[in-house]
């Protein structure tokens, strides 16, 4: 019974080492989704030194305006390096660096248009075929 009692604790405690070498090493792993440490991806520049400002996100609520420049989440009014930023809208923001505005886009290279006439046409539906 002794012996039995005995391997019972020797695999509670192995089952307690184990739970904390894995649960310790989850806390060690990166993110997979984060770009790689120091690429910029994209930019404007807005700084009175050359340093460049990156818009990543806006958040847009009842309650504030805010944010995500260079990793730096921002309200309005508040500053990341020499900006201050002084507009959110929903796709882009204005900061006001030395003197002058600059935008930061959220999606520089993207436009939006409207669509034709041909695009707007729901897609036609054929009768199906009796078997």
């Amino acid at each position: 019974m002794r012996h039995a009692a005995a391997n019972a604790w020797r695999a509670r405690i192995g089952a307690a080492v184990c739970w904390v070498c894995l649960s310790a090493s989850a806390y060690a792993l990166d993110d997979p989704t984060r770009p790689p440490t120091g690429l910029q991806t994209g930019g404007n520049r807005a700084g009175v030194e050359g340093e460049v400002l990156t818009l990543q996100s806006v958040i847009i609520s009842d309650a504030e305006r805010s944010a995500i420049i260079s990793g730096v989440h921002v309200k309005l009014g508040g500053t990341v390096g020499s900006a201050r930023l002084v507009q959110v809208s929903e796709a882009e923001v204005v900061v006001l660096v030395g003197g002058s505005r600059r935008t930061l886009k959220l999606f520089s290279g993207v436009r939006k248009t409207q669509p034709t006439a041909r695009e707007s046409e729901p897609e036609k539906q054929y009768p199906r075929k009796a078997k």
